[in-house]
């Protein structure tokens, strides 16, 4: 019995192109192949079907009854596979960039500047997913996802954004309540429940310890976009990933008493499988992206207290 994982393809369409033309050399041309590989493939087919599927006389060939009955078969499924492969390259399923991300990373750095992207490919449908990070088993599901790391994935595109760098931002109205670092904690203090750790990472940088910032009045909110308006709206501290609210320190609406980013060492990536990063719509889209994202953007080390 022959199963879907044997089936002869390529002597299946060396057989289709030959019954088409009744020619050997013609389905040669068509496949690009030598006159030779398409008998051999022919043969090889009757073989394993045991049966004779072309009468070859001197100048040229028949169809045998099993031969005829194989070909309209074979034609009748190549062309619906042929008009299937025509219509998904023409129609939205060629033009859609579907994309998964954290949701901070979509609703504070890509839907801000995805209107420039739109205007140089009106052609192109941008759809934007937000969640969790992405299982990389899961990563042919989409064109591109998020990911936090060092950029290397087995078998992964991986485009880096910017530094992962936290800051602590608030309301102006509250500038003059900090000093110094500690200061902080008399403050609620605001997290984002995708990121549990970046106060943390903060405090123990600045010289404080996990106990201290753990007994803190905190809010936590589902991700960090929630936490920044609430900051903005004097609720108390947020700790900010750096990308996402440079704009809102430019223009007043945070203010952020100690400036200075504590970077992690880490980045933020777009990634894709290696498939479909080849795909020209997501060349595009890859290309767009990097002209956002200078390579030289600011990084540093990150040394904790305890390491």
């Amino acid at each position: 019995m022959i199963t879907r994982r044997k089936l002869p393809l390529s002597a299946l369409r060396s057989f289709e192109a030959t019954a088409r033309h009744l020619s050997m050399k013609d389905a040669a041309a068509e496949l690009g192949v030598t006159p030779g590989a398409i008998s051999q493939q022919v043969r090889a087919l009757e073989s394993l079907l045991q049966v004779e599927l072309l009468i070859r006389k001197h100048r040229h060939l028949e169809l045998t009854s099993a031969g005829e009955h194989l070909f309209r078969t074979l034609m009748r499924n190549f062309d619906e596979i042929e008009q299937t492969l025509a219509t998904m390259a023409t129609k939205p399923y060629s033009r859609r960039i579907r994309l998964k991300l954290v949701p901070s990373l979509a609703i504070r750095w890509l839907v801000p500047r995805l209107a420039a992207f739109h205007g140089l490919h009106p052609e192109l449908d941008v759809e934007v997913a937000t969640g969790a990070p992405m299982e990389i088993r899961f990563l042919e599901e989409v064109d591109f996802a998020s990911q936090v790391g060092h950029g290397h994935w087995p078998g992964c595109v991986a485009i880096r954004l910017f530094p992962d760098a936290f800051l602590p931002v608030c309301a102006p109205s509250m500038r003059n309540m900090f000093t110094e670092p500690a200061d902080l904690l008399k403050a609620p203090l605001l997290h984002s429940m995708m990121r549990m750790e970046a106060w943390q990472i903060w405090f123990e940088y600045h010289g404080l310890t996990h106990s201290t910032v753990s007994s803190t009045s905190s809010i936590k909110f589902a991700n960090a976009a929630l936490a920044y308006e609430a900051a903005a709206q004097g609720l108390g501290v947020a700790i900010a990933q750096y990308a996402y609210i440079a704009h809102d320190l430019a223009t007043g609406k945070l203010y952020s008493p100690f400036p200075q980013p504590v970077y992690t060492g880490c980045s933020y990536y777009l990634i894709s499988s290696r498939a479909r990063a080849q795909l020209p719509k997501n060349q595009l889209f890859a290309a767009w992206i990097k002209t956002l994202c200078p390579q030289e953007a600011q990084s540093r080390s990150f040394n904790m207290k305890f390491e």
